[in-house]
Formats: C-alpha cells, structure tokens, sequence
C-alpha cells in the first residue's frame, strides 16, 4: 500500500503541470532574498500588499496551529501575511521572523507562498531549478504531498513544498489545502 501511495505521488509531481504565475512569483521574492530587508523589498516591488489583521487572511488557522510547535523548539515567530492578486489568481503570502536570535544574533526568516485553488502540485522540476546544487527528497502523508530541500541556499537554509488536496482529511490538522511553497533562511541583515 505505501509502495502505490509513493508511486501516485511520484507520477502526480511528474505529470502536474507547473503553476508558471505561482513559481515566477516564489523566484522573485522566497528564493530570492537572503534578508527580511531584501524580502520585503521585493514584495512591495511586486505589487504585495500587507493584509492588515491575520483574521483577513486564509492562513489564521494555520498559523494558529503551527504557533505552539514552534515555539516548544525554540522558534516563537512574528508574522506578516501579504496577498497578491495577479493573472486571474490570488495568493498569500506569510513572512516570519524568529523573536530571538538563533544562530551567531542572526533570526530565522521564513517565507511561504500559498495558492489555496491549486488543484494539483507544481512539478518538482521547476522548483528544483531554483536551487540546482540539491535534491529534494519527496514523501507523503496520505494524500499529502511534500517535497524538501537542505541547504539548497547555505547553511541555516531550506526549501518546501506541500500540496494538500481539498478534500484531504489531514486539512483540517495542516490549517489549508491546495500548493505551499516555502523558504527559511539565516537573515543576511547585520
């Protein structure tokens, strides 16, 4: 049974067509900053507008979620979630930020970027070009589709993907459905 679950994951990343809008817009911002400066440049460069109060956004429930787990490591974050909408589609956007530092004064810098109408993954390999120099590594839970990268940006760095199906029972537990791709980063800012 996991044998089939691993090879219908494997087939559906090779054959979901890429989301072009959804991987342009991760390059430009997630990828490609090294700083919350540099990110947060990038986004009002791109047309990012902050969404005034977490409640206005999709993401409340998950990052409700996600708060204590990451606080018992050691990893308690501030958030800003931003929203794009572009080519017919509508995105969010979470930044967040270590409260403490956590390597050499430097802070952890995440940013996540959600397409909640995906009805299918991005393929690996447009991801996979943003950060030629690793491998992902693919897994699933159920019919939760993940996909990460160690290091694909220097250490403290990492690269994600995770696609929940809307009618996935683990929905509820992940706080959202449809594609996420994500970075964390050591702030460059000194």
């Amino acid at each position: 049974m996991r044998a089939m679950i691993a090879l219908a994951f494997l087939l559906a990343l090779s054959s979901a067509p890429a989301n072009p809008v959804m991987i342009s817009e991760f390059a430009k911002t997630c990828a490609a900053s090294r700083s919350k400066q540099a990110l947060i440049s990038a986004l009002a460069a791109d047309g990012w507008k902050a969404i005034p109060a977490l409640a206005q956004s999709h993401l409340e429930h998950e990052l409700t979620m996600v708060a204590p787990m990451l606080e018992a490591q050691g990893l308690a974050s501030d958030y800003t979630v931003y929203g794009l909408d572009t080519g017919g589609m509508h995105f969010e956007l979470a930044v967040s930020e270590t409260k403490k530092p956590i390597a050499g004064g430097r802070r952890l810098i995440g940013c996540s970027l959600y397409d909640f109408d995906a009805t299918a993954p991005i393929d690996g390999a447009s991801l996979e070009a943003l950060a030629p120099a690793t491998v992902g590594q693919r897994t699933a839970m159920g019919d939760v589709q993940i996909e990460k990268w160690d290091a694909p940006f220097g250490a403290g760095s990492g690269m994600r993907a995770v696609y929940v199906p809307a009618a996935s029972p683990a929905k509820a537990q992940i706080g959202f459905s449809g594609m996420m791709v994500g970075t964390h980063f050591l702030d460059a800012a000194e």
